[in-house]
C-alpha cells in the first residue's frame, strides 16, 4: 500500500506547481467608473461639509449657573442663524451639482428646514426664498399651501419661547400673522393668531399697561372680521378682562403717584406728607396689592433692614430655603437681575425659612448671594409668611418706588417681573 501524505490532493496541481499565479491581473476598469467613483468621492465630501455646516454652535456650559446678557444671548443667536442659513445654500449647491446622489432627492426639504432655523434666529430674509420652497413642495394646491403656512408660521412663534418670558413668542406670533394678512386677506385664520397673541398678552402673570393696551387694539381687529359666534364669545370675553385689567392697573398707578407725592397736610405752608401706616396682616392677606407693608429685620451680614427706608426703590422680597430646589433655581435669574439693576435703584430682601444656620451660611456662600438675608431664627420668617398667606416656597412679593406691594406672584417668572417694576411709571 502506498504511503497517504496528509493535506494533500492528488487531483489537483499544487499551488506551488506549474500555472499558479499568486497575483491575478484585475479585471480592466472603464473611464466611466472611474469618473463614477471620483463623482460619488466629491459629492460625499461635500455632503459630510454640509452635515457639518448645519451643527449649531452650542451654549457654553456655563451659561446653566450663569445666564448671559441679552446682548450675549442675541450674538449668539444671530451666529447659529448665519450658520443655518449658509447650510442651506449649500444644500441647494448639493441638489444641483451631485443631482444622482441619495441625498439630492431631500435637498429641497433641507434647504427649507435649514432656512426656517435662520429665520427664527432672526435672519428673516430668508422669508421669501421660504415661500417659494414651500410653494414648489406643495403646488398647485392652494387650501394645503394656506394651511402649510398658517403651521409654519405657529411654528415659527413657538421656537421663540422660554422659561423667562413669552415677549419673544408673542411679538413672533403678530409678525407672522401680519405677513399671511398680506397673502390671505380674507382667512378669518389668520385673525384668530391675533386672537392668541392677545390672550398672552392678557394673560401674563406680571400684565403692563402697554400690554394690555396693545391686547385690547388687536382684539378690536379681530372682531372686526367675521367670526363664529363661539370664537366672536371669547373674544369678547378676552377684551372683558382685559379692560378690568388695564382700569386695575391705572388705580394701582393713581395710588403710586399718590403715595410718592404725598398727601397735603393741615399746614399750607407745608406740601410733605407723613408716610401713611403700614397695612394689618389681615388687609395685606386678603387683597395685598397697593398697600403698604411694614418690614424691619437684622440681615445675616449685620445689616439693619427697613423696607419703609427703601422708598425710592424697587424691592423684591424673596421667601426660600436651602432645602427648596425651586428656591435655589432662581438664584441665577436673581443674581443677573440684582447685577444689572442695583445701581439703578433695585434692592432683594432674602427671608430664608431655614432653620439650621449652617445650612443656611453655606447656600449663602455657595450660591453667592450678596442682597441682604436672613434665616428663621426663632420661627420669626415662618411666622411672617403664615401672616401673610404665604402656603409655599419660592414666594416673591414686589414692592414699588412708592413703597407699595406691586405683586405678590414674581416667583412666576422673577426676570419678567423685575423688568415690569423697573419700568413702571
Amino acid at each position: 500500500m502506498g504511503m497517504l501524505v496528509a493535506g494533500c490532493d492528488f487531483d489537483t496541481p499544487s499551488r506551488a506547481g506549474k500555472g499558479y499565479n499568486p497575483n491575478p491581473p484585475k479585471p480592466p476598469v472603464s473611464a466611466e467608473t472611474v469618473r463614477q467613483e471620483e463623482e460619488m468621492e466629491r459629492a460625499n465630501a461635500a455632503w459630510e461639509a454640509v452635515v457639518a455646516q448645519a451643527q449649531p454652535i452650542a451654549p457654553p456650559p456655563s451659561w446653566t449657573n450663569d445666564p448671559p446678557s441679552d446682548e450675549v444671548f442675541a450674538e449668539w443667536e444671530r451666529n447659529n442663524g448665519a450658520r443655518a442659513a449658509k447650510a442651506a445654500g449649500m444644500t441647494r449647491e448639493f441638489g444641483k451639482d451631485f443631482p444622482e446622489h441619495p441625498m439630492a432627492s431631500k435637498a429641497s426639504d433641507l434647504e427649507l428646514k435649514f432656512l426656517r432655523i435662520a429665520v427664527e434666529h432672526g435672519l428673516t430674509a430668508h422669508e421669501d426664498r421660504i415661500r417659494e420652497l414651500e410653494t414648489s413642495l406643495v403646488g398647485d394646491d392652494a387650501e394645503k399651501l394656506f394651511r402649510y403656512r398658517l403651521d409654519g408660521a405657529m411654528r415659527s412663534a413657538l421656537e421663540k419661547r422660554s422659561p423667562e418670558s413669552n415677549e419673544r413668542m408673542l411679538k413672533e406670533l403678530e409678525r407672522q400673522a401680519r405677513r399671511l394678512m398680506q397673502e390671505y386677506p380674507g382667512r378669518t385664520e389668520v385673525y384668530e393668531l391675533l386672537h392668541t397673541a392677545a390672550e398672552g398678552l392678557v394673560s401674563d402673570s406680571i400684565p403692563r399697561k402697554d400690554d394690555i393696551s396693545h391686547a385690547l387694539q388687536l382684539l378690536d381687529e379681530v372682531l372686526a372680521v367675521e367670526l363664529s359666534e363661539e370664537t366672536r364669545a371669547e373674544v369678547v370675553a378676552l377684551q372683558k378682562e382685559a379692560t378690568g385689567k388695564l382700569e386695575e392697573l391705572n388705580r394701582l398707578a393713581e395710588k403710586r403717584a399718590e403715595a410718592l407725592a404725598g398727601a397735603p397736610t393741615q399746614t399750607p405752608e407745608k406740601n410733605a406728607a407723613p408716610t401713611p401706616a403700614a397695612a394689618t396682616f389681615e388687609e395685606l392677606k386678603a387683597a395685598p396689592v397697593g398697600k403698604r407693608m411694614e418690614l424691619k429685620f437684622t440681615a445675616s451680614d449685620g445689616r439693619e433692614i427697613d423696607l419703609a427706608k427703601l422708598k425710592g426703590k424697587v424691592v423684591l422680597i424673596d421667601f426660600w430655603a436651602s432645602w427648596c430646589g425651586p428656591c435655589i433655581e432662581e438664584l441665577p435669574q436673581l443674581r443677573k437681575a440684582y447685577a444689572k439693576h442695583k445701581d439703578a435703584g433695585f434692592e432683594i430682601l432674602g427671608l430664608s425659612l431655614d432653620a439650621k444656620k449652617l445650612d443656611f451660611q453655606r447656600t449663602v456662600g455657595e450660591e453667592k448671594i450678596v442682597w441682604p438675608v436672613a434665616y428663621d431664627k426663632d420661627g420669626w420668617i415662618t411666622k411672617l409668611a403664615d401672616n401673610l398667606g404665604i402656603e409655599g416656597i419660592p414666594a416673591m412679593w414686589l414692592v414699588d418706588r412708592a413703597g407699595l406691594i406691586s405683586s405678590v406672584s414674581a416667583h412666576e417668572d422673577p426676570t419678567a417681573a423685575i423688568e415690569a417694576a423697573m419700568t413702571a411709571k
